[in-house]
């Protein structure tokens, strides 16, 4: 995929992904989701500790009822930096981050691709079966 931006997330793509990963070394989901909003949206999102050993239903339960996501709100037009919900069919399994560059899209990372810059049309097919579900945008915007 070519990435046509000038943006910070430059830096980012191509990292690779690694269960529980927290650093440039390489990312989940979550963890380059808590590791953007801290700096370069101002917001420190705690890392929620999901056990990589459990199940996805157990991993789906436990972000979905952790207190953290009570300061995030549904929105219908995401802004920079606001939260995507992702999932295949209904129940959320990945998490990334809104940019408004480029006509939108969204930077998250997964054990296929890395981290990655997806375009707003790009959900759902051959390269990517996520399907945005919702966007969340944090209390302080």
């Amino acid at each position: 995929m070519v990435v046509c931006m000038r943006h910070w997330a430059l830096g980012y793509i191509g990292l690779p992904w690694v269960a529980m990963g927290r650093g440039v070394q390489g990312f989940d989901c979550y963890g380059l989701f808590m590791r953007v909003q801290k700096l370069y949206f101002g917001v420190d999102v705690p890392d929620i500790g999901i056990d990589p050993s459990i199940d996805v239903i157990g991993k789906l339960r436990a972000f979905k009822h952790h207190k953290e996501f009570s300061h995030w709100r549904v929105v219908v037009e995401p802004i920079e930096g606001d939260a995507v919900m992702m999932g295949n069919g209904r129940a959320v399994s990945h998490i990334g981050v809104y940019l408004a560059v480029d006509g939108g899209g969204v930077l998250h990372c997964d054990d296929i691709g890395g981290v990655q810059f997806t375009p707003h049309g790009g959900f759902g097919g051959h390269e990517n079966n996520y399907e945005i579900l919702k966007y969340l945008r944090h209390e302080t915007k």
